[in-house]
């Protein structure tokens, strides 16, 4: 039946696109369309019909964490889940950029004495 349709249609040959080849279309969102249509045996444009009904990044987040690679995605938290970090790597991270960001306003407001003290003489 699939291909008394594309006969219809006028096509030679329709192949649908299936999990494994959205997923493969994702992985590699950095390459172009040619480059994924060689690799699935599809057209160029099959491929960026593809990116826009499926999208060119993946949107699960069933993922493993890109720090650890041990532990599932930290999905209740929105800014984990955009990091794609677990918990630990995530509450790290959050450490490691306030204590980055006070570090940052010490030496601004040091450098600020300096300077009040240095124009007031």
């Amino acid at each position: 039946m699939r291909d008394e349709w594309a006969l219809r249609k006028g096509r030679s040959s329709y192949v649908l696109w299936t999990d494994e080849m959205i997923r493969r279309m994702q992985a590699y969102p950095e390459r172009t369309a040619a480059e994924i249509a060689a690799e699935l045996r599809v057209t160029p444009s099959a491929v960026r019909h593809a990116r826009q009904r499926y999208g060119r990044f993946s949107t699960g987040t069933d993922g493993l964490c890109i720090v650890c690679d041990a532990r599932p995605v930290f999905d209740t938290s929105a800014q984990a889940k955009k990091w794609r970090l677990c918990k630990g790597c995530y509450l790290a991270e959050r450490k490691r950029r306030l204590e980055e960001e006070a570090e940052s306003n010490r030496i601004r407001q040091a450098a600020h004495r300096r300077q009040k003290l240095d124009g007031d003489v």
